[in-house]
């Protein structure tokens, strides 16, 4: 799970690397309204990243 300010995405880590981008795949954001499947691969930029749990 990664925390982006008011959003939540839960994935599964497929890489990283020195600055802390993640590449995530089989993405879902939660929020308030429910569970939103993101298709394809996504890249989250590190400097974006406030938790990675």
């Amino acid at each position: 799970m990664v925390h982006l300010g008011d959003r939540q995405l839960r994935g599964t880590l497929a890489g990283w690397d020195e600055f802390i981008n993640l590449a995530m795949e089989d993405m879902e954001e939660l929020g308030p309204k429910g569970t939103r499947k993101i298709a394809g691969p996504v890249v989250v930029r590190g400097s974006q990243v406030i938790a990675n749990h």
